[in-house]
């Protein structure tokens, strides 16, 4: 019986992981390195949660970067010679790159952090992606130009003439954001060819977020497709009337922000203890303050049967089609006559030869 006890013991201590910590073990490593290198997408709540952070932990100095979504490979940010150009926590919005990171083996395993087991269960299980806020997709718009009770009620209704001239939406080329909206219109509008219809309507297709709803406070195309996020971002750095935007509740496309911890972080101590932090109470209760998806409210939206969701640890074998969408939405809008904002250097890397990779 002793020996059973004592393989099973060396079973157990072998299966777990060699990082396994307490939240005071991180702490007291995390004050020796001070540091923690963070890369995140421009969205406003990277700034609310550094804030919340330095201030539980004032010992860890946080450098901040923010990249461009739609050139962002990773590379330089996960596998840079130079420790000091390479971060250890990325925030970012769901999107098929995670899929290539991971088979790189870019993303740290995460299910050893204290606070791991406490996590609200959401989307998946996947242990190297925190899902710490929801991402709605919305139309935004300028409450100077229509009333709420003027939106279009459903995403086919951006079809009829009576929308035209008079819609923003950004390059599906542009980044994770419409990236993802085309996704849930092929799945769920009957494919691509809405996009060429919807350009029928003269959209205007900006390359960016900020140009987006700068556009739509201008008020020479009064709404747009946007996230919750980027509205509340916009409105938050920019001078001048403020956008207003609304859910189409019964058809709605769902978008995560997710954490990522380097698997070659040069600080992981401090890495671990962010990550551990952004699973907890604490934050999720710093989010909800400020209006963002989480808690209770993430909850209600998620049994709602028509909200749409992207399952990551699904998508392996679809990922070439997933990137190809992107240029057929573009071509489609064109074709139909949208207004294109141009910029040469819109480019998407070539990822032919990751989608040819076998499943995990």
């Amino acid at each position: 019986m002793k020996a059973c006890f004592s393989i099973l013991g060396f079973v157990l201590a072998v299966s777990a992981p060699a990082s396994a910590a307490t939240e005071a073990q991180l702490v007291a490593a995390a004050k020796k390195e001070g540091v923690l290198q963070l890369t995140s997408n421009k969205l406003i709540y990277t700034d609310i949660l550094i804030e919340a952070f330095t201030k539980r932990y004032p010992f860890v100095k946080v450098k901040h970067e923010t990249f461009d979504a739609a050139s962002q490979d990773g590379y330089d940010t996960f596998e840079s010679k130079d420790p000091a150009e390479r971060s250890d926590v990325m925030l970012r919005c769901q999107d098929a790159d995670m899929l290539k990171w991971t088979k790189l083996g870019w993303l740290e395993k995460l299910n050893d952090l204290p606070n791991w087991k406490s996590r609200p269960k959401r989307l998946e299980d996947d242990s190297r992606y925190v899902y710490f806020i929801g991402s709605p997709h919305v139309i935004a718009y300028n409450p100077d130009k229509l009333q709420e009770s003027d939106l279009p009620k459903t995403y086919d209704e951006l079809l009829d003439p009576k929308w035209d001239h008079k819609v923003v939406m950004r390059n599906p080329l542009g980044g994770n954001s419409p990236a993802f909206f085309v996704q849930f219109i092929e799945q769920k509008h009957g494919g691509l060819g809405w996009f060429e219809k919807f350009g029928k309507n003269h959209p205007f297709i900006a390359v960016t977020g900020p140009a987006v709803h700068a556009v739509v406070q201008k008020g020479d195309h009064p709404i747009a497709l946007s996230r919750d996020l980027e509205v509340m971002t916009f409105n938050k750095r920019t001078q001048g009337p403020k956008l207003k935007f609304k859910y189409i509740e019964n058809d709605l496309p769902y978008q995560y922000q997710l954490g990522l911890m380097s698997s070659h972080a040069p600080h992981k101590a401090s890495a671990r203890l962010f990550m551990n932090w952004l699973l907890s109470k604490e934050a999720r209760d710093v989010l909800e303050q400020n209006g963002f998806h989480v808690g209770d409210r993430q909850v209600a939206e998620l049994k709602r049967p028509t909200t749409f969701q992207w399952y990551m640890t699904k998508g392996g074998r679809d990922y070439a089609r997933y990137r190809s969408t992107l240029f057929e939405a573009q071509r489609d809008l064109k074709s139909g006559g949208a207004m294109m904002q141009e910029k040469a250097a819109l480019q998407r890397e070539d990822h032919s030869g990751v989608a040819q990779m076998p499943n995990d």
